[in-house]
């Protein structure tokens, strides 16, 4: 069986979050480093991959770290 691995840009990027704002939130929640340049990869449904998931959720769920175009489809919506 193959192993499947996805990237921070991915996992943002498909629930219309800012790449750059779910790094910062994995930087404050302490994970770590990686190297400048580099994508954090992580194998899916790792434990990692789990807590980079809450992570996400997190950040979704304060609205924080919106795309411009996932925050033109929440006004559309209202």
């Amino acid at each position: 069986m193959r192993v499947k691995y996805t990237t921070v840009a991915t996992m943002a990027q498909d629930i219309g979050v800012s790449p750059n704002a779910f790094g910062a939130a994995l930087r404050s929640a302490k994970f770590p480093p990686r190297k400048v340049k580099q994508d954090w990869e992580v194998k899916i449904g790792s434990e990692e991959h789990s807590a980079m998931r809450t992570v996400l959720v997190t950040l979704l769920r304060q609205g924080r770290g919106l795309s411009a175009e996932s925050r033109g489809q929440q006004r559309s919506a209202a």
